[in-house]
């Protein structure tokens, strides 16, 4: 552990049990541990971390933010979800709370506003989108409890495999589930974002490129998205939080739970476009590869 100018300390795992690195070189060679392979390890780590008396926590938050391509990333995902809960079981009064990145790119609970936003987009739509004859981006409303009519989008698409669609869903249900416990859960739906492992697959790459051609889809460069979703981050884990803590007085009252990822989600225009971004996948990629277009600041 080092201490930063603000005053602030990071505290990171070593191996070779040979005390604290003499130098920041050293410190950046021992630093670091294996998700998969060194789960229990991890645990024990934070277990003596977050409980060490002299430290004084009041509270831990895991951030459940690791992305693995393929099935590492639903084997990740259950190691993340075998530290939040043993951190949880064993906290010994300190609050341990946690945040997940939720993705419009599976099944979710939509505003009703973003479901008639899409209606009317599909009214508006120009001649030439009509062409591909693709399918409407709606669903028929669910009742909810009370009466209410509950809308929903399911973003599911085959290019991004089960593997994806799995792991992300698993990380979902999870952040219902401690929420639904009392526990503060930061549950922030991510946008698009031009990160390393999409812009990487030549496929997502174009895709990402091809996406403004069919407002108001949009897809964001990563520092933009990674300071929006840190800001949010920041929010939810404050007092003031509503959405984010189930024990909270001013705490929203979802009829559904899974409305949390409703609340405040950065969707990138998923859920308000015309059409089902499955059924123009093809039109999306050609246009990527032969006219690549990204707004600027984003």
């Amino acid at each position: 552990a080092r201490s930063a100018p603000t005053g602030a300390r990071l505290l990171v795992p070593v191996s070779g049990g040979g005390g604290v690195p003499a130098d920041d070189t050293a410190l950046c060679q021992a630093a670091g541990c294996d998700l998969l392979t060194e789960t229990p390890e991890i645990l024990a780590w934070l277990r003596s971390v977050v409980g060490d008396p002299s430290r004084r926590f009041t509270s831990a938050t895991v951030c459940c933010h690791v992305y693995m391509d393929g099935e590492a990333h639903v084997r990740a995902s259950v190691a993340m979800d075998e530290i939040v809960t043993g951190l949880r079981a064993s906290s010994g009064g300190i609050a341990v709370s946690a945040a997940y990145l939720g993705s419009p790119a599976v099944f979710s609970p939509i505003p009703a506003a973003a479901a008639a936003a899409s209606a009317q987009a599909r009214e508006t739509a120009p001649w030439w989108q009509r062409l591909l004859n693709p399918a409407p981006n709606s669903w028929e409303p669910v009742e909810a409890e009370g009466g209410r009519q509950l809308h929903y989008n399911s973003g599911f698409a085959v290019v991004q495999g089960p593997n994806y669609a799995l792991a992300k869903s698993m990380q979902m249900w999870r952040a219902v589930q401690l929420r639904e416990e009392g526990a503060l859960v930061s549950t922030g739906m991510a946008p698009s974002t031009r990160t390393d492992s999409m812009t990487r697959s030549d496929t997502m790459s174009a895709v990402l490129d091809g996406q403004a051609h069919f407002p108001p889809l949009l897809s964001f460069d990563a520092p933009t998205a990674s300071a929006l979703m840190a800001s949010i981050l920041l929010h939810d884990l404050s007092p003031a939080a509503s959405a984010a803590s189930a024990a909270h007085p001013a705490r929203r009252k979802f009829d559904n739970p899974n409305e949390v990822f409703a609340a405040q989600a950065v969707h990138a225009g998923l859920w308000r476009a015309a059409w089902r971004l499955e059924s123009i996948g093809a039109a999306v990629y050609l246009l990527g590869k032969t006219w690549p277009t990204h707004p600027a600041g984003l």
